[in-house]
């Protein structure tokens, strides 16, 4: 039975309004500089490999609550997790569940990237009622 906090280190209250300084300045700086360090082929394949090995193991690929400020930091995020998805929809050990539009105030994150404190005990509870309340084994 897995265990599921999205709580992390009690010391992250939101910051947002410093994101909401930083923003215009940090997307120019993106922009000219910000250069992917990951090899995503890598980390998918690595991921699929995984996932096709362990046949016997049911994984849950969970997509958490972000800002809606972070789409205009990486505009592709959308296509590159639309690809993983195809390329995982065969394997029937594999569940999805997509909270990135998850809607919840400004001060629910800690940064345009995380989420706060208060963000992740409201996320938390979300997520455990829907998926476990009634259901101690997996996913629905």
């Amino acid at each position: 039975f897995p265990l599921i906090n999205f709580e992390g280190t009690w010391g992250d209250s939101s910051n947002i309004n410093k994101a909401y300084e930083n923003h215009k300045n940090r997307l120019i700086k993106l922009k000219e500089e910000w250069r992917n360090p990951y090899n995503e082929d890598l980390e998918f394949n690595r991921l699929i490999k995984l996932i096709r090995k362990n046949k016997q193991t049911n994984f849950i690929l969970i997509r958490v609550p972000e800002h809606k400020i972070n789409k205009e930091y990486y505009p592709n995020y959308d296509l590159r997790f639309n690809y993983l998805i195809s390329l995982l929809e065969k394997d029937s050990n594999v569940k999805i569940k997509d909270y990135i539009d998850f809607k919840l105030s400004d001060d629910s994150f800690r940064d345009f990237n995380h989420l706060s404190v208060k963000g992740r005990k409201i996320f938390t509870k979300h997520f455990w009622e829907e998926n476990f309340k009634n259901n101690d084994t997996f996913i629905k």
